[in-house]
């Protein structure tokens, strides 16, 4: 299946069980993660496990569909990657694209776009100072982005020129 350029495959196995003694059972439908790295490379999103005769197919299928259109947001919002989240929040703060150029060139240059990292007192993606990670955890990426751009236009006007102040000092 794809969405909004993601893939998604659902993978249903069909697995008869057999209890001793007893004529053939159904297990009840399980849905989960993939269970196997094949599944997991394949872009498998889900997969639906249990006895699968024709009635049971067609509740699995509705089964996968509610769980992929629920899954779809989320899914969506998580595979931006860190230049993508840079992109996304300093254009909706109302910077032009040579401010996101620079945006991703501060990132680089103060955490090689690595949003955990942190050294003695700074912190996250653009390495916020303690004082100015209060709040929300400063490993969230949306959060440490949205963050710098507020220190960013508080006290350099825009992007462009602190990454110009970086370039001359070493640091924002």
């Amino acid at each position: 299946h794809d969405h909004a350029g993601f893939r998604y495959t659902v993978f249903l196995f069909s697995r008869p069980f057999r209890s001793p003694g007893a004529g053939r059972q159904d297990p009840p439908l399980q849905v989960g993660r993939p269970p196997c790295s094949q599944a997991r490379e394949a872009g498998c999103a889900l997969y639906l496990s249990g006895g699968l005769g024709p009635r049971r197919f067609l509740i699995a299928v509705a089964l996968a569909a509610t769980a992929l259109s629920a899954a779809l947001p989320a899914q969506a919002a998580s595979a931006l990657t860190i230049h993508g989240i840079i992109s996304k929040y300093t254009l909706a703060a109302g910077f032009h694209a040579t401010d996101v150029t620079a945006m991703k060139k501060i990132a680089d240059y103060e955490s090689h776009d690595h949003p955990t990292s942190h050294s003695k007192s700074c912190w996250g993606l653009f390495q916020l100072s303690t004082s100015m990670v209060k709040g929300p955890p400063w490993s969230d990426p949306v959060w440490n982005t949205k963050r710098a751009l507020t220190y960013v236009k508080g006290r350099y006007g825009n992007p462009v020129k602190a990454w110009a102040h970086i370039q001359k000092s070493g640091w924002y």
